[in-house]
C-alpha cells in the first residue's frame, strides 16, 4: 500500500512517499508491517504550482535544524496558538514569575524571530518591493541568459535534512577577496565568560537576509532539472559572504558589541553580569533587531541560560569547556588502521588542542606513518600515545578567560623533538588558572637548534600563536633558562636570531626564574615536559651563570682581506684541534679599503668559530697594523677602523669562570708582575687583555658625543615614586643635554604620551631650540605616533635605547640618580613636598661643577658662573670689579668672556 502527501515551503516542494510493506501469512506474525518513507525534494517555478493550496503544509519539525546546544535543561514554549505554533526555547530553571516575564518580552518582539522563510524581510525590503512586487518574498528567480553558470552540489545536514548547495568554485576564484576581518575567535569566547546570564542566538539563514545587489544577481546563475536560477540574496558557498555579514553586523550592534553582545557572523549571545540586568539588555537586542529587520531562528535560540555552546566550546560562568560531544567522538573511535583514519584523529584533537598539554609530543610516534611513502604499520608506541589522549580526555580541563589589567604568566619548555608552553593567570593568591596550551614538533633543522635555542623557539612560537593575548598584556616569562637575554646580549650573525630580536622588542615581557615559582600549575606543566638525563642544556646566559669549558688543543684561524677597483673579498682558514681544515671564501658587498677588507674578514672568521663553539683559537693574519691595533700596541686613529676594531675586540674577550676570575684578579694584583693596583685600575688592565665574567664592573659611561648646545637631549622618566607628592604626582620626567649637561625636569601625575609631548614642546623647542636628535627609552610614552608626529613637524630624530641595556641611554639614568640623591637630601620629613624642591634641586645641579666637562652646566650654557647668595652677602671679587666698569670696559670684559666660552665648550667637546 502506498500513501503520498506534498510538504511545501515557499518554492521548495517535498513530496514524500509512505511504502506499507504486510508480511504473508506463513512468515512470523510477530514481525508486523514494515514501512519505508522516502522524500523527492524539487526547486519549482514561483508562478507554476500545480498542486492545490490546500494540499500544501508545513515542513515538519523533523525537518527543521536542530536546537541550540546548552547544559542546563530548556523549556519549549510557544509564542503562537496551537493551530500556529511558534515555538523557541527558555531555561528550564525559572520561576513562574520569570517565566512570565521572558514570555511577555518574546511575544512583544515576536517578529524578530522567522520560523519559515516567507517570515524573512531582510535588511532592504525596498529592493524586494522593486525586484518583483507581484511575487512573495523569495531566494532565487529564473534567469534567461546567464553569462556565469554552477552547478548544484546535494549534501546531507547532520540532522538528515538536505541542503542544497552551489558550487561557486569558478566565480570565487574570479572574484577579488574581501579582507575586512573577522573576530578572534578565542577573544569572543573568552570575553562570554564570566557573566550569570546568557541568552544564545543564531540568525535565521544569516547570508540569505542580505540582498544581492542587482547588477550582481545574474553572476550566481545555477543549473537545476527545473530550469536555470540565480540568487535574490546572498547565497552560502559565496567567497565573500562571510566577511559581508560580518561588516553588517559590526554596523547594527556597534556601540554593543563586546559590552553585553558578542557577535560571530550569524552567532549572537546576550551577555549580563548580573541576572537581574539580563531582561533589560535583551529588550536592547530585541530594539535593535527590530529595527534593521534583522531573524533570529527561534528553534536554535536559548534564553536566560548559565552556559552554552557557542563557535564550539561550552561557555560557562566559571571557564571555557570542550563540548563533550566532541570528546565522546574520539573516546569511542578505534585504533586508526589507515592514514585517513589518523588524519581524522589528528583533525579532531587540532580543534581541542587549547585543553591539551603537550598535545604534540603525545603524538610523536603518530609522526613517521604520516612520512609520505611509509608503510602504515600501528605498533606499541602508536598504541600507548593513542590510550594516553583518551585516557587524558576522561577528566578535560576548565580554561579560564584573562582578567584585564593582571599579567599573564607564560611556561615554556623544549624537549628533542616538541616544544611547549602554557598561558595562566594569577586569579587569588598562590593560585593560578589555565587559559592556552600550546605544543609543536620540530621539523626539519629546528631538530638541529641547540637546546637554548630551542628554548627561545618556543617563546617565540608562543608569541606568534598568542599575539592577541601578548600585546593586551604585560608577560612574564618562566622558562629554565632567559631566552630574552639570549637573544639580546649576543652578537647576530644568524637569520633565525635577528628575526627573534625584531618580534621580542614588540612586546613587554619579563623573565622570572622557575626557581621563584611554586605552584601546582608548574608542577603539572613539568610532568608533560620532560627534560631527558642525557640530554645536556647548554645555557649560555642562564640566571647569570655561566659555564667555560677549555680545551686541550687550541683552534687555529688565517684570515685575510684584499680589495680592489673591480671590488673586495675576505678569505679564512679554520683548522680544528683535530687538524681538519675548514677553508672559507667570501666577496665583500661594497667596495671598501684594504684594512676595512682585513678588519671584515677577521670578523666574519670570528663570528664563523663562535657559531660552531670554539672557545680557544690562535689567529693569524698578514696585517701588522690590524694585528697591532687588536693587541693594543696601536691606537686606531682612522674614523672607518673604530667600529670595526671595536667590533672586534668584543668578540674576542673571554670568559672567566669563578675560579677563573679569582687567579686573574690574584695575579694581576700581587703575581710576579702585579702592582696592587686599585679596582678600577685592575679592571682596565683585565679588560685588556681581553678577560671579562659577568658580575664585572661596567666600563664608565661613554656621552653621546654633540657639537653644540642642546644639540642631542636624553630624556628619561623616574617613577612611579612613592610616597606620591601632596599635589598627586607620581613621576619626574628629566631631559640632559649632552653637550652641557644642561637638564630640565618637570613632576606628572601620569605618564602620558601627551604630556612627553607637551614637555618636548614647551621645556626643549620653546626655550632651547629645536635639538638635532633626542635620545629616549623603549616605553610606551616615549614610543608612539604623537612623538613621531613631532619629530616629523620640528625635523628632529628620536633614537631609542636597545631594550633591556639602560647603559645606552647612560646620560639621562646618571642625571636621574643625581636629581633623586639630591631631592633626598632637600625634602620634609614627610617626603610629600618633593614636586616642590626639584626647582631648588635643578639649580644645585647646574651650578654645579660636572666631572666629565670640568664646569659647571650654566656656565657652558650663558658664558658666565651664575650668582649665588652667597656672593650678594660677602661681595666677591668679580662682583666687586663688575660694578667699577665703564661702558667700554664692560664691552671689553663680555668680549674676552665670549672668547672665552668657545674655548671653554671646545674643551668640553675634547673631554
Amino acid at each position: 500500500m502506498v500513501r503520498s502527501f506534498l510538504v511545501s515551503q515557499g518554492s521548495l516542494r517535498v513530496k514524500r512517499h509512505d511504502v506499507i510493506l504486510t508480511n504473508p501469512e506463513n512468515e512470523d506474525s510477530e514481525q508486523g508491517e514494515g514501512k519505508i518513507s522516502c522524500h523527492h525534494i524539487t526547486i519549482l517555478e514561483e508562478l507554476e504550482i500545480e498542486t492545490p493550496e490546500e494540499d500544501a503544509e508545513d515542513a515538519p519539525q523533523s525537518l527543521e535544524n536542530s536546537g541550540q546546544s546548552t547544559v542546563d535543561e530548556l523549556k519549549e514554549v510557544n509564542l503562537g496558538t496551537i493551530e500556529e505554533p511558534r515555538p523557541t526555547f527558555i531555561s528550564a530553571s525559572l520561576s513562574s514569575e520569570q517565566e512570565d516575564k521572558y514570555m511577555s518580552l518574546l511575544t512583544e518582539y515576536k517578529d524578530i524571530f522567522a520560523w519559515s522563510y516567507k517570515e524573512m524581510s531582510g535588511l532592504d525590503p525596498k529592493i524586494e518591493v522593486e525586484v518583483n512586487k507581484l511575487i512573495e518574498a523569495g531566494f532565487i528567480r529564473e534567469v534567461k541568459y546567464p553569462t556565469w553558470i554552477a552547478n548544484i552540489v546535494s549534501v546531507r545536514k547532520k540532522n538528515g535534512q538536505l541542503r542544497v548547495c552551489v558550487e561557486f568554485r569558478d566565480l570565487n576564484n574570479a572574484c577579488p577577496k574581501d579582507d575586512f576581518p573577522l573576530s578572534i575567535t578565542e577573544i569572543i569566547v573568552d570575553a562570554t565568560t564570566g557573566h550569570e546570564a546568557r541568552s544564545f542566538m543564531d540568525g535565521s539563514s544569516g547570508y540569505n537576509q542580505i540582498r544581492m545587489a542587482l547588477s550582481d544577481k545574474e553572476i550566481t546563475a545555477f543549473r537545476t532539472p527545473k530550469g536555470i536560477y540565480c540568487y535574490k540574496a546572498i547565497p552560502f558557498g559565496l567567497k565573500n559572504a562571510g566577511a559581508t555579514y560580518q561588516r553588517a553586523m559590526q554596523k547594527v550592534f556597534d556601540n554593543m558589541l563586546h559590552k553585553y553582545v558578542e557577535c560571530y557572523v550569524d552567532d549572537l549571545v546576550v551577555k549580563s553580569k548580573r541576572r537581574q540586568d539580563h531582561l533589560k539588555d535583551l529588550k536592547v537586542m530585541f530594539d535593535r533587531l527590530r529595527k534593521y529587520q534583522l531573524r533570529m531562528n527561534p528553534l536554535k535560540c536559548a534564553f536566560d541560560v548559565t552556559s552554552g555552546k557557542f563557535l564550539g566550546f561550552i561557555v560557562r560562568h566559571r571557564g571555557i569547556e570542550i563540548d563533550q560531544s566532541k570528546i565522546d567522538v574520539i573516546q569511542k573511535m578505534p585504533r586508526p588502521k589507515s592514514l585517513y583514519d589518523l588524519r581524522s584523529l589528528q583533525g579532531r584533537l587540532a580543534y581541542i588542542r587549547r585543553f591539551i598539554s603537550n598535545l604534540a609530543g603525545r603524538c610523536q610516534p603518530f609522526q613517521k606513518l604520516m612520512r609520505k611513502g611509509e608503510n602504515f604499520v600501528w605498533d606499541k608506541a602508536c598504541q600507548n600515545a593513542f590510550d594516553s589522549i583518551q585516557k587524558y580526555l576522561l577528566n578535560p580541563l576548565v580554561l579560564g578567560a584573562p582578567v584585564p589589567e593582571e599579567p599573564l604568566i607564560l611556561y615554556i619548555a623544549a624537549q628533542e623533538r616538541s616544544l611547549g608552553a602554557l598561558l595562566v593567570q594569577d586569579k587569588e593568591k598562590g593560585k593560578e588558572r589555565a587559559l592556552y596550551y600550546l605544543s609543536r614538533t620540530l621539523v626539519g633543522a629546528e631538530v638541529n637548534y641547540s637546546p637554548i635555542e630551542k628554548m627561545c623557539f618556543a617563546l617565540f612560537f608562543a608569541i606568534d600563536k598568542l599575539r592577541h593575548y601578548m600585546q593586551a598584556f604585560k608577560v612574564h616569562l618562566v622558562a629554565k633558562a632567559d631566552p630574552i637575554k639570549y637573544v639580546l646580549s649576543r652578537p647576530i650573525i644568524s637569520e633565525h636570531l635577528a628575526k627573534w630580536a625584531i618580534i621580542l622588542q614588540q612586546y613587554d615581557i619579563v623573565y622570572i626564574s622557575q626557581k621563584a615559582i611554586k605552584g601546582q600549575v608548574l608542577a603539572d606543566f613539568l610532568v608533560d615536559h620532560p627534560i631527558p638525563s642525557d640530554w645536556k642544556l647548554c645555557e649560555d646566559f642562564p640566571d647569570d651563570e655561566l659555564f667555560f669549558t677549555e680545551m686541550v688543543e687550541p683552534w687555529t684561524m688565517y684570515f685575510d682581506g684584499a680589495a680592489r677597483r673591480s671590488g673586495a673579498g675576505a678569505s679564512i682558514v679554520l683548522i680544528s684541534s683535530e687538524k681538519n681544515m675548514l677553508p672559507y671564501s667570501f666577496v665583500l658587498a661594497e667596495l671598501c679599503s684594504n684594512n676595512v677588507a682585513e678588519y671584515q674578514a677577521l670578523i666574519i672568521g670570528l663570528q664563523m668559530a663562535l657559531e660552531i663553539g670554539v672557545s680557544f683559537i690562535e689567529i693569524y693574519g698578514d696585517s701588522k697594523l690590524i694585528i697591532n691595533q687588536l693587541s693594543l700596541q696601536y691606537d686606531v686613529k682612522h674614523e672607518d677602523l673604530k667600529s670595526y676594531f671595536t667590533y672586534a675586540r668584543q668578540l674576542m674577550e673571554r670568559c672567566l669562570g669563578k675560579e677563573e676570575s679569582l687567579k686573574a684578579l690574584e695575579e694581576a694584583h700581587a703575581g710576579v708582575c702585579g702592582a696592587h693596583q686599585a679596582g678600577i685600575k685592575l679592571q682596565f688592565q683585565l679588560r685588556r687583555m681581553g678577560y671579562y665574567w659577568p658580575k664585572m664592573p661596567l666600563e664608565p659611561l661613554h656621552p653621546t658625543v654633540a657639537s653644540w648646545p642642546f644639540e642631542a637631549w636624553g630624556l628619561n622618566l623616574v617613577g612611579l615614586i612613592t610616597p606620591k607628592s601632596s599635589a598627586g604626582h607620581y613621576y619626574i620626567l628629566a631631559a640632559t643635554d649632552y653637550f652641557s649637561k644642561w637638564a630640565e625636569a618637570i613632576p606628572l601625575r601620569e605618564a602620558k604620551k601627551e604630556n612627553v609631548a607637551n614637555f618636548i614642546r614647551t621645556h626643549i623647542i620653546y626655550r632651547y631650540g629645536i635639538p638635532h636628535r633626542i635620545m629616549t627609552d623603549n616605553g610606551r610614552q616615549f614610543s608612539n605616533s604623537m612623538i613621531d608626529k613631532l619629530c616629523g613637524k620640528f625635523k628632529f630624530k628620536q633614537y631609542k635605547s636597545s631594550m633591556y641595556n639602560a647603559a645606552a641611554n647612560g646620560l639621562a639614568e646618571a642625571f636621574n640618580k643625581t636629581l633623586c640623591n639630591l631631592l633626598k637630601k632637600i625634602v620634609s620629613k614627610s617626603k610629600r613636598d618633593w614636586q616642590e624642591r626639584i626647582g631648588e634641586a635643578l639649580w644645585a645641579y647646574r651650578t654645579t661643577h660636572r666631572t666629565p666637562t670640568g664646569v659647571t652646566p650654566y656656565s657652558l650654557v650663558y658664558g658666565v658662573e651664575v650668582v649665588l647668595p652667597l656672593e650678594r652677602e660677602i661681595p666677591s671679587l668679580r662682583m666687586a670689579v663688575q660694578e667699577g666698569l665703564t661702558t667700554e670696559d664692560n664691552v671689553k670684559l663680555r668680549l674676552q668672556e665670549l672668547e672665552a666660552l668657545d674655548e671653554k665648550r671646545l674643551e668640553a667637546q675634547q673631554v
